[in-house]
């Protein structure tokens, strides 16, 4: 009998008893997951779908990725390379290509075959170009190029075309025929002087114009002449065009300042040729020099009037 006015407590009743677990109650804090766990999932076996959620930017299983359309099967062989297998289509085709053949165009990618009559169209746009920016360069260039055939085949012809201060002005043509004939020892002189004119002939005459560079041209090399008329020794003959060539040296200078072009790479190629004509023997340096003097004098008259130099008239 309790006295102190208290309930006892009631005896707990009993739990049911796995004998699996050693004779303790399956319901138990060590049985019971803690918060966040809980039962793994079956996870699917490959190649089955899952259940679940895609992620954020995955498609369906089964469903066809961004850009690949639908019944379209993933790894299908490339149409150039059988043996390789890719996800990538041409834009244009529709066709399988790899990554080796596919070429990347504003939108998306194409096949060798879709992009062939495009860069044949491309280059021959960029052949165009080239004969109609440049036209009195090229024309140079085989000029020359065929009358140093001619000498090789017909040895006379350099003497009858180069010049030399004896011959004064009784033959003043020689003050231009000159510039056509080369040295026929070997193919040095008209392979520099070439490359020399195609090199800064090209930007120079698309600067100026073909009439204007033209006039410098023939100029410069009238020039080289008379240089050698006046300082070499009049036995002396010459041949070559590298007075002209130094003449568009020398042009080239006030294009480039015009242009705001730093002048300090072209002034050095200068300088190591000037050197070049006054060491090296066998080289006429007067005709050299008489070439850049027309250049740099007859540039600036050529060459229009700056937008920013403003004439005021009172």
């Amino acid at each position: 009998m309790n006295t102190s006015g208290h309930n006892p407590p009631e005896p707990e009743p009993d739990r049911p008893i796995d004998p699996d677990q050693g004779g303790q109650s399956n319901s138990g804090p060590e049985n019971t997951p803690r918060y966040g766990q809980g039962h793994e999932p079956e996870q699917p076996r490959y190649g089955e779908p899952s259940h679940e959620e895609p992620r954020y930017g995955q498609p369906q299983y089964g469903q066809p990725r961004y850009g690949q359309q639908s019944g379209q099967g993933i790894g299908q062989p490339c149409k150039n390379h059988p043996y390789i297998t890719t996800t990538i289509r041409c834009q244009r085709c529709g066709e399988p290509v790899c990554q080796a053949c596919s070429t990347q165009a504003p939108v998306g990618v194409q096949c060798p075959q879709c992009m062939a009559p495009a860069r044949a169209m491309y280059r021959q746009q960029r052949r165009r170009a080239f004969l109609k920016g440049t036209p009195v360069v090229l024309t140079l260039l085989v000029v020359n190029i065929l009358f140093y055939l001619g000498q090789r085949a017909y040895p006379q012809l350099t003497a009858d075309m180069w010049y030399a201060g004896a011959y004064g002005f009784e033959k003043p043509w020689r003050l231009i025929t000159h510039g056509f004939v080369h040295s026929p020892t070997g193919f040095t002189h008209i392979l520099l002087n070439m490359l020399s004119l195609y090199w800064i002939g090209r930007p120079m005459e698309s600067a100026i114009g073909s009439a204007k560079f033209s006039l410098l041209y023939f100029a410069s090399l009238i020039g080289a002449g008379l240089a050698v008329l006046l300082i070499t020794d009049p036995m002396t003959p010459v041949v070559g065009a590298s007075g002209a060539i130094y003449g568009i040296f020398g042009g080239l200078i006030w294009v480039s300042r015009r242009a705001q072009i730093p002048l300090v790479p072209l002034a050095v190629i200068l300088a190591i040729n000037l050197v070049i004509s006054f060491t090296l023997p066998g080289i006429s340096w007067e005709g050299h020099l008489g070439g850049l003097v027309v250049g740099l004098v007859l540039t600036p008259l050529l060459l229009p009037k700056s937008p920013n130099s403003r004439t005021s008239t009172r």
